[in-house]
């Protein structure tokens, strides 16, 4: 019971202590290039996913008058032909306000870790890969190697934990004493190479996950 009352009375210090709560919408956007291996194989599996949906939130606190620790977390999801991805992430940031809070506009930079819980399934299928001209089979001479049919086979992995980090600015714009907006630009990198179990079902793959992304949101701060 005693452990319990501790959690509680220290949740309720944690929330007091809490500036700034926030929520916002945005998209991704993955990199277009597969990067096709000299076997024709893609060596880039995160590449051509469409614009992915993102929707989050969390809570911000004020360190001093320039800099704001924020906690956010993330859900996105995206498609390509044979794949479903899912990111649940938990987004730690530190960022630098270039003037006060209380400014009209306060443009600011920041930088992020980054836990992802990732997803991806992966259908059964079959599909035809044209390579560059550039490539070519040496043999009795230089014989074109295109195309290259491609067999995928299923998988579904759930909730791998993977560790990143990323880059943002952006800008906060006061509307009232406690409402404001802002509207982040975000550079991301999740080390998709590093976990197992991602390894072990695109096992051709050579590329960490890359996407940018934009982000606007509205900023609830409690004075």
């Amino acid at each position: 019971m005693k452990y319990f009352l501790l959690i509680l009375i220290s949740s309720f210090s944690a929330f007091a202590q809490i500036d700034q709560f926030q929520g916002y919408l945005g998209t991704s956007l993955f990199p277009a290039n597969e990067k096709i291996g000299i076997s024709g194989v893609p060596e880039n599996y995160f590449a051509k996913y469409r614009p992915a949906i993102n929707i989050g939130g969390g809570v911000s606190f004020f360190l001093n008058d320039n800099f704001r620790f924020s906690a956010n977390i993330e859900y996105s999801n995206s498609s390509k032909t044979g794949y479903k991805l899912n990111l649940l992430n938990i987004l730690p940031s530190l960022n630098y306000h270039f003037g006060s809070f209380d400014n009209k506009v306060s443009p600011y930079i920041g930088v992020s870790g980054n836990i992802s819980f990732v997803s991806i399934k992966q259908e059964a299928y079959s599909r035809v890969i044209q390579r560059d001209s550039a490539y070519y089979i040496q043999s009795s001479g230089n014989i074109s190697s295109n195309p290259v049919l491609i067999r995928e086979e299923y998988f579904n992995i759930l909730f791998v934990p993977v560790f990143g980090g990323g880059l943002s600015a952006g800008v906060d714009l006061k509307l009232t004493e406690k409402f404001g907006v802002f509207v982040q630009g975000n550079y991301n990198v999740l080390l998709t190479n590093s976990a197992k179990l991602i390894k072990e079902n695109l096992d051709n793959n050579k590329s960490n996950m890359i996407n940018t992304s934009i982000i606007i949101g509205i900023r609830y701060r409690r004075i």
